[in-house]
């Protein structure tokens, strides 16, 4: 939400769903993540919502870079 404010995008709301699937054998581990970004808000440039996105998931976030080690993680950024 930061880089959004300072790039002056009018985010109203985020939220940001996860999708997991695990294995069947214990111990149950992650065989995929999926982190849904979903964006409300005003003229929102899809550009600049891909930048923030990727800035945290690359730079900022060192719950992916972790996680990403174990299981593959992708991303989906909706506007609604």
């Amino acid at each position: 939400m930061m880089i959004l404010k300072k790039m002056k995008e009018d985010v109203e709301d985020v939220n940001v769903d996860i999708e997991v699937e695990q294995t069947e054998e214990h111990p149950k581990v992650y065989k995929y993540i999926k982190v849904v970004f979903r964006f409300k808000g005003n003229n929102l440039k899809i550009s600049n919502i891909e930048k923030a996105v990727n800035l945290s998931k690359d730079k900022y976030c060192g719950v992916a870079a972790m996680l990403e080690k174990a299981a593959p993680i992708t991303y989906e950024i909706v506007i609604e």
